[in-house]
Formats: structure tokens, C-alpha cells, sequence
């Protein structure tokens, strides 16, 4: 369990390792919100943990960029 301070922390790091998403935990639950290229929509993920937002965040942008843009 991390103290709030280091959740905020780890969440700076995390950002910074991928600039094109805002992070955040709340409640223990860890969120990034991040745009679909070419479109005025956002999406947000969300994980119990650090390292599986990491994951999601690792595979959104590891996507073509054919499937990464905004279902109509």
C-alpha cells in the first residue's frame, strides 16, 4: 500500500513516461485520460494498480494508428 503522497508521485512518473495521457489515482483506483488522434473525443482507462494502467497505456499506444481512432 502506498501513502497518498507516493501515489501522486508515481502517477507524475507515470504521465511523464506517456506525455499524451493526464494520470491520476483516486480511491486506490488509478485512471488516464489520454485523446483518440485526429478527433475531438477522449478516452480514460482505468486499473486497480499502477502496473496494469501501465500495460493499458503501453498497449493504446503501441495500436496503428488505424485502430486508434474514435468509433462514430
Amino acid at each position: 500500500m502506498t501513502t497518498p503522497s507516493e501515489s501522486s508521485a508515481l502517477a507524475a512518473v507515470i504521465g511523464h513516461a506517456f506525455p499524451r495521457w493526464a494520470v491520476w489515482t483516486l480511491n486506490d483506483h488509478w485512471y488516464a485520460a489520454g485523446p483518440y488522434p485526429n478527433s475531438m473525443c477522449s478516452r480514460t482507462l482505468h486499473a486497480d494498480g499502477p502496473a496494469d494502467l501501465c500495460r493499458q497505456l503501453d498497449h493504446c499506444e503501441q495500436l496503428p494508428l488505424a485502430l486508434q481512432k474514435a468509433p462514430l
